[in-house]
């Protein structure tokens, strides 16, 4: 059983959100390289006169699946030991199989989903540019300004995968260090930005393996959405892009304080 703790509401949001800025920084940059390399590719062969093909995306979804693997294990690692740290050393291949999990339940669909995006952006291009008359060094043109490569899709995709591989790999962790009965807490940024109904998650506490019940607004009323962990993908893109909330972690028995 682990040992009781004091836990700061404020330093654990500042510690993670300091921690998902640098992280995201990163990733950032390595997404608009890609993108860069992967429009100028792609302009290229459509004004060559050549499609873009299986062969582009299946070389595009390739590289984006390296990248993402890489920070999805960059962010666990730093994730972990931000957590284990608070209490106790955690063995390395306990994180590592961890890691290695997520990888392989999610990049996989994850890539495949920006893949397919990426894809109709480019096709919905093309199609205005022939539709429009314009020429093929036009087209060309567009598909390299195209927002299938812009560099707020790429901002996008790093802030939105940076999260949830934070907040999924911190509760995978929680649960292998031997609590004996861990919550969770949702925490929010709580300032303009946020949104209203996440404000109103702030400190709702729940047991790990419990989702939170985040009631979102939408065009057909609330709806009441079984998410995790902030940033899980079961809350839809209303509750996930751009969200900056985290969740603590905790025993019921640890002194948690303001």
């Amino acid at each position: 059983m682990a040992d009781k703790i004091r836990i700061s509401r404020r330093r654990n949001y500042r510690e993670q959100l300091r921690l998902y800025l640098n992280l995201t920084k990163r990733l950032n940059a390595k997404l608009k390289k890609l993108f860069r390399q992967a429009s100028r590719k792609a302009s290229t062969k459509y004004a060559q006169g050549m499609f873009v093909d299986d062969i582009f995306m299946t070389e595009y979804a390739d590289d984006l699946y390296k990248i993402l693997a890489n920070q999805y294990r960059t962010v666990i690692t730093q994730s972990a030991k931000r957590i284990t740290e608070q209490r106790f050393k955690k063995a390395d291949d306990e994180v590592n199989t961890i890691i290695e999990a997520y990888i392989i339940t999610h990049t996989a669909t994850e890539v495949t989903r920006i893949s397919e995006t990426t894809r109709k952006l480019l096709s919905a291009t093309i199609l205005k540019g022939i539709k429009d008359g314009d020429s093929i060094e036009d087209i060309s043109k567009s598909i390299r300004k195209s927002n299938a490569f812009s560099e707020n899709r790429a901002t996008l995709i790093a802030r939105t995968e940076t999260h949830t591989a934070m907040n999924a790999g911190s509760m995978e962790i929680t649960k292998t260090l031997a609590l004996s009965e861990p919550v969770k807490e949702w925490n929010s940024a709580m300032d303009d930005r946020s949104r209203t109904w996440h404000r109103d998650m702030n400190r709702r506490v729940k047991p790990i393996d419990e989702p939170f019940i985040v009631n979102t607004p939408t065009k057909y009323g609330n709806i009441p959405y079984r998410m995790m962990y902030p940033g899980d993908s079961n809350g839809g893109a209303a509750n996930v892009c751009n969200c900056r909330c985290f969740y603590s972690p905790y025993d019921k028995d640890d002194e948690v304080i303001a």
